[in-house]
């Protein structure tokens, strides 16, 4: 939940600099990328949330975990589109993607974790690691 936190704060932060993002970007890029990470939180709070007791609840759970991931694959996306239309220093944006890219590995442990220990969402026979 730590790294979540840190990622989200980091770019959140970055989004508020107006000499990295200027404001005429807000509607058209940066907006669209705080949507993707206060989503994020949004979904590993409530996949955090419930004790698995139940099949359904498991289900639910794993759903969550896969929306999450979803939104990280598409933060790295819009993060490399601000990188494109923007003229942005992919340098800055570095820090960031390392960020992503730790949430992501984190993500995955979890799943692995919780199919380890709860089995496969009832109708998928998942395998392997994604």
């Amino acid at each position: 939940m730590k790294a979540s936190m840190d990622m989200t704060d980091a770019i959140l932060k970055k989004l508020q600099n107006e000499k990295f993002f200027p404001r005429r970007s807000r509607w058209l890029i940066a907006g669209k990328i705080a949507d993707l990470a206060n989503d994020y939180m949004t979904a590993i709070i409530e996949a955090n949330d419930p004790k698995v007791q139940t099949q359904g609840l498991r289900d639910r759970r794993f759903e969550l975990q896969q929306i999450a991931l979803g939104k990280l694959s598409a933060l790295d996306v819009k993060l490399s589109q601000a990188v494109r239309v923007m003229d942005l220093n992919a340098n800055e944006l570095e820090h960031i993607a390392g960020l992503v890219n730790r949430c992501r590995e984190l993500m995955q442990a979890w799943i692995n974790s919780d199919k380890k220990r709860y089995g496969s969402p009832s109708g998928l026979n998942v395998q392997g690691d994604g």
